[in-house]
């Protein structure tokens, strides 16, 4: 049997543009174990040779829908879903297999966010990003961040400033429990600072323990701290209890407003 050039026969078949998907993966494995000095086993020999046969038969191929697919890839992010799917179909196409009914339709939907019109949009999205808009995808992306919902979207946000696309944006502000979280935060405070408020009886015991005492309290500031309930009344207040140096974290619906401590009165549950 003739030696085989393993060197000229890896170049030939790296460059073969119908060489795709797994087996391009499978034969660049091969390369790297071949170019540390290894040798080729018989099975990995067996492998090569079966892949370069399946790419030297004659097919013919959709040459304008190859190089659509080629032109739609190139606008994916590099670690899309998107991509994966594209190099995929690319694979199929230059082996001279079709595509199915479900295969064109998700292309011709990926097609569609990365046309022109939609390239457009969404460079006209980027630069009318405001600081309103980062503000409340930034606590929406805190919310959800602890439920475990659209981390897809929130994985994104944990390096730098991420600006999401529109449809990323309406899916985690636009929904009905974004739309109460958003507004718990953003709705004028039913108590203002230094008004007098006490515990309803609805607050939690825990929330109690930490007060000390379920009498008058001095609302120090609203939006004390992230809201974490899209429950009606979902605003966070810092409150300070009468007579104690350490403040306590309420929402607003466990608190309700207070008469005002005259001087020598004495605090009351």
């Amino acid at each position: 049997m003739a030696r085989i050039n393993w060197k000229q026969r890896f170049a030939a078949i790296l460059a073969n543009p119908r060489l795709q998907g797994r087996d391009r993966v499978f034969v660049e494995s091969l390369h790297a174990h071949y170019s540390k000095g290894k040798g080729m086993t018989t099975g990995r020999r067996h492998w090569f040779l079966k892949i370069e046969e399946r790419c030297s038969r004659e097919v013919v191929t959709d040459d304008t829908m190859i190089a659509l697919v080629e032109k739609i890839l190139n606008r994916t992010d590099e670690s899309s879903w998107d991509r994966g799917f594209c190099e995929s179909i690319k694979g199929q196409l230059a082996n001279g297999q079709r595509l199915s009914d479900r295969q064109h339709q998700m292309f011709d939907d990926i097609a569609e966010r990365h046309s022109d019109d939609s390239m457009q949009a969404a460079t006209d999205w980027r630069s009318e990003w405001t600081e309103d808009k980062a503000e409340r995808f930034a606590i929406m992306n805190e919310y959800y961040g602890k439920t475990g919902y659209y981390s897809n979207i929130v994985d994104k946000t944990r390096n730098g400033d991420y600006i999401p696309t529109e449809r990323e944006f309406n899916a985690v502000t636009s929904n009905k429990f974004a739309q109460k979280i958003l507004a718990a935060t953003f709705d004028a405070p039913a108590y203002s600072v230094g008004s007098f408020v006490k515990l309803r009886a609805n607050a939690s015991h825990t929330l109690r323990a930490a007060a000390g005492v379920s009498g008058t309290f001095m609302v120090v500031k609203a939006n004390a701290a992230p809201v974490t309930s899209a429950a009606k009344g979902a605003k966070k207040y810092l409150l300070l209890p009468v007579g104690s140096a350490k403040t306590v974290i309420a929402e607003e619906r466990e608190i309700k407003k207070a008469r005002k401590i005259k001087t020598g009165q004495k605090v009351s549950g």
